[in-house]
């Protein structure tokens, strides 16, 4: 056959009108030219990306894209076992759920801004207003609620604290300290006697609405120090975000990633692998690293500190000049901060951090640890696992737990006593 002859398969492109360039038209030629060839590279460099293999093994996500939106990706770290073979382009679908997920998040439980949505911020700027929210921001609402917990309502006081944790020194610190600053303790008991009474308080009129009611005196108290956040998660925020991103991931069929923020609250999705975290404890002014603990389930953790360790921690606490701390683990019946072991450290395989967290923070906001109160929690509820440290001793009553690189520099070592 002739390779000229006519192909009659008909299907076949359309003939091509050929277009004569002149040779006096050397720069229009060689612009054309420079065209078809970036062209044809961004069509073999998009099939060869959509072709790609992803990196497999654990890989870290970022929130990408999201250039001048705000997001709660710098507070996680999220990591995702990707298998072997996974395709580019699902990976990129992965990292944008994440990252979709920190935006919505941040933007659900901002106590001061609405970003134009029914959030928190919304609802503390609508007192007496009935106000859909989204099905996790009411889920939230409700479960602190039924705790019976009034620390949703210390918004007022933690935003005292706030100016005490950003104080630019330490007579600035001084003179914001709710504990010790007359006018400041002032204002803190003042916010109390509000937030212990009826002056304040959610209720459900559906089960997708929320109502705050605030007394017309505290709204005017608030008015006059010039914040109306009635409601705030404040410290408690990153465990309801875990458990908001845990789901986003989950509910789009993502289900291997351990997602942890920096404040201590994690949602281990995978459970096919040992992870591990560290226990802490303050002795004097030094902090020691007591042991590292390991664990293979799909696991939900809360780990409770009353020291600052790192850099982000400005946030929420403060070292005070005369060796104390200030943090934002408020107790709801003074408003003072309290934390009855240098750290603690709650699991369970069956609820969410939320959940873990509104059955341990009271016992964990005291004066003095409760070893009994401790037991009769756990005993009552067996999925709640602890691990603590207290006079050189680490406890736990985590049968699947694994503790090892005990601390020991010959002054100050540690040792493992089982709980049961």
């Amino acid at each position: 056959m002739s390779r000229y002859a006519r192909d009659k398969s008909g299907d076949h492109p359309r003939p091509v009108k050929q277009v004569e360039v002149s040779s006096d038209h050397l720069v229009l030629r060689i612009v054309l030219f420079i065209a078809a060839v970036a062209i044809a590279a961004v069509a073999i460099t998009f099939g060869i990306r959509e072709l790609s293999k992803a990196d497999d093994g654990w890989q870290a996500m970022e929130v990408t894209g999201r250039e001048n939106i705000a997001h709660c990706g710098d507070e996680f770290i999220c990591l995702y076992k990707v298998p072997v073979g996974m395709l580019s382009s699902e990976w990129r679908k992965i990292k944008e759920v994440y990252s979709d997920a920190c935006v919505a998040g941040y933007n659900l439980f901002d106590a001061y801004d609405t970003h134009g949505i029914h959030n928190l911020a919304y609802v503390n700027q609508h007192p007496g207003e009935t106000v859909k929210v989204h099905p996790a921001l009411y889920r939230a609402l409700r479960s602190m609620e039924s705790s019976g917990s009034r620390a949703l309502y210390l918004g007022l006081a933690y935003d005292l604290y706030g100016d005490l944790f950003y104080a630019a020194n330490d007579d600035e610190a001084k003179a914001c300290d709710p504990l010790s600053d007359p006018e400041t303790k002032k204002t803190l008991e003042k916010i109390i006697s509000f937030v212990s009474g009826s002056a304040v308080q959610l209720s459900f009129p559906d089960g997708e609405s929320v109502c705050l009611t605030v007394s017309e005196p505290y709204a005017a108290f608030a008015k006059s120090i010039s914040c109306n956040a009635y409601l705030d998660f404040f410290w408690m925020k990153n465990a309801f975000l875990a458990d908001f991103i845990a789901d986003e991931l989950t509910s789009a069929g993502y289900t291997s990633a351990v997602i942890s923020s920096f404040d201590g609250y994690m949602r281990n999705l995978y459970g096919e692998e040992d992870f591990s975290v560290n226990l802490f404890e303050k002795i004097g002014k030094s902090i020691y690293r007591a042991c590292e603990a390991s664990y293979k389930a799909k696991t939900a953790i809360v780990q409770y500190r009353g020291f600052p360790y790192n850099e982000q921690d400005v946030d929420r606490f403060r070292d005070m000049p005369d060796g104390s701390v200030r943090h934002s683990c408020l107790d709801p019946a003074d408003g003072v901060c309290k934390a009855c072991l240098s750290e603690a450290i709650f699991f369970s395989e069956s609820k969410s951090c939320a959940d873990l967290l509104i059955a341990t923070m009271r016992w964990y906001i005291s004066e003095q640890p409760d070893l009994n109160a401790l037991q009769v929690l756990c005993g009552r509820d067996q999925d709640i696992r602890y691990l603590y440290s207290m006079d050189g001793k680490i406890h736990t009553n985590h049968p699947g737990l694994k503790i090892g690189s005990l601390f020991s520099n010959g002054e100050i070592s540690f040792q493992v006593a089982q709980d049961g």
